[in-house]
């Protein structure tokens, strides 16, 4: 999965999540990110930490009819290059929830 999708769906999946928490905590009588007394929702940091790999194939095939110092005729032979590389990105990502009612303090 590229980096892209992961973040997307990531923040889909956690919005939709607290969206589905909300329907159910109403029937439940109780709310889930609630707004805050101005009226206002906060601003949530989604924080992401990602392990990312980067592979690098050089491949060259080639084919004779004669090798020389080795025995075959007709035969193909296949050179394969690889490296990669990895890192770690660290970001956040400000995302405003869906809000359910009005949160007071205490």
């Amino acid at each position: 999965m590229d980096l892209k999708t992961f973040v997307k769906q990531t923040l889909l999946q956690i919005i939709e999540g607290v969206s589905a928490a909300q329907e159910r905590a109403t029937d439940l009588k109780a709310s889930v990110n609630p707004a805050q007394q101005s009226g206002h929702a906060r601003l949530q940091e989604v924080k992401f930490e990602v392990q990312v790999s980067a592979n690098d194939v050089d491949e060259t095939k080639g084919g004779m009819g004669i090798f020389v110092g080795s025995v075959g005729i007709g035969v193909q032979g296949k050179t394969q290059e690889e490296s990669s590389s990895a890192g770690k990105i660290s970001f956040a990502v400000g995302v405003q929830l869906p809000t359910q009612g009005t949160y007071y303090g205490m």
